[in-house]
């Protein structure tokens, strides 16, 4: 594996920090996805509370599947009407209720939410007052 430039002058292979190679990403939000994606794959009721011999119950939809239909579905409902602000529309139905999710996730703790979020603190305390959340 090839070794960083910037590695110092005398580091062995096993101490320098290799270099990423072609599309390879190694960044948290990578890591952060890999649940997502286990969760996608393991569908509702998987991990150590589930009954043996159950059957499989209905896997749910990746997230962004659940909004392109549900888009598209605004879509119709306008039977033909213009949209306007949709991009305003989208981001209040989705936001509300991530930001309700994570500060249950977090029993109320705003630093933790915040940190989960990706967001710095006074962010998400502007957008728990924008949701009637705070």
């Amino acid at each position: 594996m090839p070794v960083r430039p910037e590695a110092k002058r005398g580091a062995t292979a096993a101490t320098a920090r290799p270099a990423k190679q072609g599309n390879e990403v190694n960044d948290s939000t990578q890591r952060q996805r890999e649940p997502l994606a286990r969760l996608a794959d393991a569908g509702p009721g998987a991990g150590p509370a589930a009954e043996k011999g159950r059957e499989a119950a209905r896997r749910p939809e990746p997230l962004s599947v659940c909004v392109e239909r549900a888009v598209e579905a605004y879509f119709d409902d306008l039977d033909g009407e213009r949209a306007t602000d949709l991009y305003a529309l989208v981001l209040d139905e989705v936001e509300a209720p991530l930001l309700r999710s994570v500060m249950r996730r977090t029993d109320g703790n705003q630093s933790r939410a915040a940190e989960m979020l990706g967001l710095s603190r006074g962010t998400l305390r502007k957008k728990l007052k924008q949701h009637g959340l705070l």
